[in-house]
């Protein structure tokens, strides 16, 4: 018979916060060049796929007035899947 008092957890759940890790002091942080307003998203670079959909449009962005280069910018945003 099943044990139903016991949740069974699934095989892909990633690991949740450990309750018992005891948060940086202000000097900790200090000293690795952090600060408790610090936001990491902040922090991010923007990924290939960005870096790429830049480069395909900025020659349409580029002095595009009154619909000018509005093909382009369409036909640039048009990349292939991941």
């Amino acid at each position: 018979m099943s044990d139903y008092e016991t949740p069974k957890v699934p095989p892909a759940t990633p690991p949740t916060i450990d309750p018992d890790v005891k948060p940086k002091t202000a000097a900790e942080m200090e000293e690795e060049g952090e600060s408790e307003g610090d936001v990491l998203a902040d922090e991010t670079k923007p990924d290939e796929i960005d870096v790429e959909a830049e480069k395909a449009m900025r020659p349409a962005m580029d002095g595009g007035h009154d619909g000018e280069g509005e093909q382009a910018l369409d036909a640039a945003t048009m990349l292939p899947p991941d």
